[in-house]
């Protein structure tokens, strides 16, 4: 290859000619030496075109003498060459309009750390400018950086120039942990104008950091454009300047967080208002800028301290790491401390996250005043409680409060959980609470509207050998010895002689049974036989499938009814004893259950799955007049180790006051075998009473258990909506955002 340039070489004709030159950031005579020669390109405008460099093409050689052959049809065979030179730009086209923009990396290689004020002196096109700037002084109570700019009308942050005006931010997301990606459109109107990014760090919030690359707009959009985060939390500036230098327009992403794969994107999704997610954001962040500056431009949040459960925590979540913790306390002057948990053995780990807490929280005033936020180890705060002014002073010591739940690998969000209200029931769900002395809130709120947390969950379940252990590997105790509840009544749905036997021995090594059994298999002369065998001749008794509940209920006078189908499977042998404990903690509630496993074959293989894990609102149907629908979600998703309260639970497995059953009300007509738990769990709320389910244990179940989608309610009294918020106050409310 030559390295002698052409004489007539004109590179600034070169490099308008050919755009691609300028995205490689070479010089343009040497990439004319080493690809433009090569690829056929003019030199100049009037230098003629030299012809393209193919050094690996040879010619054919010479055929050999001797006679023509027969004339035979022609065949082409497509040989494989290496791809032909770029083409030449077409007639008419404009350079300034390329779509991808280009970017100025050496303005920002060099630029160094710039006071907020020095970003505030540079020329502007209006004083409406410099509301972004002074938005985000006024949120870490630092100076105003420039003269009093008017506020737009329902603006403090001036979001609309990149909405509506000649540039547009159409999507942004988090592209990997440390780059925000935009995507804009513009037009003339914004060709050449410059995009720069400007982020602090929380030590020091009034010096701006460039954030990555300075992005030059095309004519012709989208363009997309990333952001290398100086930190993954704090706020950034976002700057248009035209090709003068004046600054046309600035925005403030308040909570960059709020984006699709950041912290707090499941946040974003839950409260999306609008179609558009975008604008959904940007209304989410005006409204909680507005919370957090408050009317009069204080920091008056109700929100005094964050507790945080160590009791499974490694260190790796989130909420522990220090840039967090760092931003918690710089924007928001909170610190997170250790939640104490009386008799709780940490492990070494547990007791360095504490330790380290603990400085934190000793170089900062005391804070056990007023509203606190307890958490899981793997949650963290979500930003609408983190500025709400609008907490209820008046809340018990914890109270259960809705989170939100998000993949832990990529942060997608999943579901909503509100819990039932009244106290929280485990550390394993957020709750909020007072500690101390109570403080003067704005309204007087006797439940909190807001989710309070994002609790990140592992994307795939434990290996179905984990969740098949004698104890749940996350629970807190485990034993292998069956734990005695005292006499019971046991309402037993038989199918299979085999199962049947093993199961009754394994109720009667934890309880003194009466035993009841429906007869639901086809050869019930086996199973009378292994009733005899196991319980001896008049140990048990025989009653119809339909018979209800309630009126065997009545003919005993046990504390305790357990109903169980022989398909279920005690994997735990504390399973009895924990649910007995729960409706010994909680004396309103009626009945206890827990989570079900079942086996499915998928693509010739077996797959452990939650089979049911107690009943939901779900839907309201319209069909004939307002009705409240149910169903069986896969609860393992958004609750996967927790005690929580439902509608109802199955009857394949669960254990009841008696006396509850035996006072609810007969129904008046008969109740389908497959409504027959809602209708109970139903009457049960009405009188007073709740249910609660745990996936803290777990059981097997050996059938072919298909969950219910759809569940309609037995009886016209559960037609009525005046009925829905009484039912909604005791139970846990599921909603799937993905």
């Amino acid at each position: 290859m030559s390295t002698v340039l052409d004489a007539a070489f004109d590179p600034e004709w070169y490099v308008a000619t050919y755009p691609d030159v300028a995205l490689t950031g070479m010089d343009p005579a040497e990439h004319y030496q080493r690809f433009g020669r090569m690829l056929g390109r003019q030199p100049s405008a009037d230098a003629p075109k030299p012809r393209p460099i193919l050094p690996h093409l040879q010619p054919d050689p010479a055929p050999a003498a001797g006679p023509a052959p027969a004339a035979a049809p022609e065949l082409v065979i497509p040989r494989p060459t290496r791809p032909g030179p770029i083409i030449d730009r077409p007639a008419g086209f404009n350079a300034a309009a390329t779509v991808p923009g280009t970017v100025l990396s050496g303005l920002t290689e060099r630029a160094k750390p710039q006071s907020l004020s020095a970003l505030a002196e540079a020329p502007h096109a209006d004083a409406g400018v410099l509301v972004a700037l002074n938005t985000y002084a006024r949120l870490f109570g630092l100076p105003a950086p420039g003269r009093a700019a008017a506020r737009p009308a329902g603006s403090v942050t001036a979001f609309e120039p990149f909405q509506t005006g000649a540039l547009r931010i159409e999507s942004l997301w988090h592209e990997t942990t440390g780059a925000l990606r935009l995507r804009l459109t513009g037009g003339e109107d914004s060709a050449g104008w410059m995009l720069s990014a400007f982020q602090a760090v929380p030590e020091k919030p009034d010096q701006m950091h460039p954030a990555g690359d300075t992005l030059v707009l095309p004519a012709e959009g989208p363009a997309l454009w990333d952001i290398a985060l100086v930190h993954p939390l704090m706020p950034v500036l976002v700057q248009a300047s035209a090709p003068d230098g004046t600054v046309q327009s600035i925005a403030l992403l308040a909570f960059p967080s709020l984006a699709p794969g950041g912290l707090h994107g499941a946040e974003a999704k839950a409260l999306q208002r609008t179609a558009n997610p975008v604008d959904s954001l940007w209304a989410l962040s005006e409204m909680l800028v507005r919370e957090k500056l408050g009317k009069t431009g204080g920091n008056a949040a109700s929100l005094a301290g964050i507790r945080v459960s160590l009791q499974g925590a490694t260190g790796a979540e989130p909420l522990f790491a220090a840039p967090t913790l760092d931003w918690l306390d710089a924007l928001f002057g909170l610190s997170v401390a250790p939640l104490d948990a009386p008799g709780q053995t940490l492990t070494q780990g547990e007791a360095a996250l504490r330790d380290m807490l603990g400085e934190r929280v000793l170089s900062r005033p005391d804070d056990t005043g007023g509203v606190t936020l307890s958490l899981p180890g793997c949650g963290v705060p979500t930003l609408s409680v983190l500025v709400s002014r609008r907490l209820d002073a008046d809340l018990p010591d914890s109270s259960a409060a809705p989170y939100l739940v998000a993949e832990e690998s990529n942060l997608r969000p999943r579901w909503m959980v509100t819990p039932a209200q009244g106290p929280a029931p485990d550390p394993s769900q957020p709750s909020i609470g007072m500690a101390g002395q109570g403080m003067a809130t704005e309204t007087d709120a006797t439940a909190v509207p807001i989710p309070v947390a994002v609790l990140f969950r592992p994307r795939n379940p434990p290996h179905p050998t984990r969740l098949m252990l004698p104890t749940a590997p996350d629970a807190a105790e485990k034993s292998a010895k069956p734990a005695k509840i005292g006499p019971l009544q046991v309402i037993l749905t038989a199918h299979d002689p085999a199962r049947l036997e093993e199961l009754l021995r394994n109720v009667l090594a934890m309880a003194k049974a009466e035993v009841t059994v429906r007869l639901a298999g086809p050869d019930k002369a086996a199973l009378r036989a292994c009733l005899d065998g196991t319980l001896g001749t008049g140990g048990w008794r025989e009653t119809a499938t339909g018979t209800d509940l309630r009126s065997l209920a009545a003919d005993s006078d046990t504390e305790w009814l357990l109903t169980l189908d022989d398909r279920v499977v005690l994997y735990d042998p504390q399973t009895l004893s924990t649910l007995k404990a729960m409706l010994d903690g909680a004396p309103d509630a009626a009945s206890a259950s827990c989570l079900l496993l079942a086996e499915r074959v998928v693509k010739k293989s077996a797959v452990i799955s939650p089979a049911v894990g107690g009943l939901f609102p779900s839907r309201v149907s319209f069909s004939s007049a307002p009705a409240l629908g149910f169903n069986e979600p896969d609860t393992f998703q958004p609750l996967p180790s927790a005690d929580y309260a439902v509608v109802a639970n199955a009857l394949p497995l669960s254990l009841w006051r008696r006396a509850v059953l035996a006072d609810l009300p007969m129904p008046d007509g008969p109740v389908p075998d497959h409504a027959a738990d809602i209708q109970l769990g139903l009457d049960a709320l009405e009188a007073g009473y709740r249910h609660l389910c745990t996936s803290k244990v777990r059981a097997g179940y050996l059938g072919d258990y298909v969950r219910r989608d759809e569940i309609d309610p037995v009886g016209t009294q559960y037609l009525r909506p005046a009925l829905w918020e009484s039912i909604f106050r005791r139970v846990t409310v599921l909603r799937e955002l993905f």
